[in-house]
């Protein structure tokens, strides 16, 4: 992948984790996979998937891990 590509794609994983500051909840909850049926959440980005959790109590969100998707499930 190039460089410049990269670049971009990293761009948009970051600005969707920030984004995440104003609408914690627009991601979908987690269905399928490890962390299904758990609280999870999850946003697409690319062909990059973001789980995450929120914790309410302390106001946080847990960026849980961003992996490779190919094919968005």
């Amino acid at each position: 992948m190039a460089p410049a590509v990269s670049l971009r794609i990293v761009t948009e994983i970051e600005f969707a984790i920030f984004s995440l500051d104003m609408l914690p909840f627009r991601g979908a909850e987690r269905k399928i996979g490890r962390y299904a049926n758990k609280g999870y959440r999850q946003l697409f980005v690319e062909n990059y998937t973001i789980v995450y959790r929120i914790d309410e109590m302390k106001k946080q969100i847990i960026i849980v891990t961003v992996q490779y998707s190919p094919g968005n499930f």
